[in-house]
């Protein structure tokens, strides 16, 4: 019942409340063209507000359901194995594999953001070789990446605050280590300028 009530708010709720905001509430009590600016200026803050609390509400209302789908199974699983598997996704079981596949390889991994993190710490529980190829990229806004990282003793190469997603810290922490890839191969060292080989 209590998912059927979740599921079931969860679709009606943002109907519900666009259709009692001032925009459908208060059409036709605007007399002249600057009332109607003026209404529709406040109904459209009004319609982003009820959008937002919306969504805020559904997100409460799946939570609920999930956690009443659940209730009394609480999971024992603790082998990193049945963790990713139990919790993790297909997008993070992949992601995992891909930096076990690299490290294979012998290949290194730029980690981008809580997400890929995460994915980054499956891996390393599965195969703790696989820590040495990940450079991890940046420190994100979201509390909950501080907290993966320091679980797998990693020092980002930024802290910005970020939360833009879509590999941006990647991004900008690749010409960094284009950058100290290139000293170490084509800066001259200290016995090739003094023996004058330069």
């Amino acid at each position: 019942v209590t998912i059927a009530v979740g599921i079931i708010g969860a679709t009606v709720m943002p109907h519900a409340l666009f259709l009692h905001s001032g925009l459908t509430q208060s059409r036709g009590r605007a007399g002249t063209d600057a009332d109607r600016t003026k209404l529709l200026r406040f109904s459209n803050v009004e319609v982003v507000i009820a959008l937002t609390i919306a969504g805020l509400v559904n997100m409460a209302m799946v939570i609920m359901a999930a956690a009443a789908f659940h209730a009394g199974a609480r999971s024992d699983a603790t082998a990193p194995l049945d963790v990713l598997a139990e919790f993790g996704g297909l997008e993070i079981a992949m992601m995992a594999g891909a930096v076990i596949g690299a490290a294979s390889q012998r290949r290194p991994v730029i980690v981008d953001g809580f997400i890929s993190s995460a994915a980054a710490l499956a891996a390393i529980r599965l195969c703790p070789a696989a820590r040495d190829f990940c450079i991890f990229a940046h420190r994100s806004a979201e509390r909950g990446h501080g907290i993966v990282l320091d679980a797998m003793g990693a020092t980002p190469l930024l802290d910005l605050g970020m939360r833009l997603g879509e590999g941006t810290g990647a991004l900008l922490a690749l010409p960094l280590l284009r950058a100290s890839a290139r000293l170490l191969t084509d800066v001259a060292s200290l016995d090739d300028v003094l023996s004058g080989a330069i």
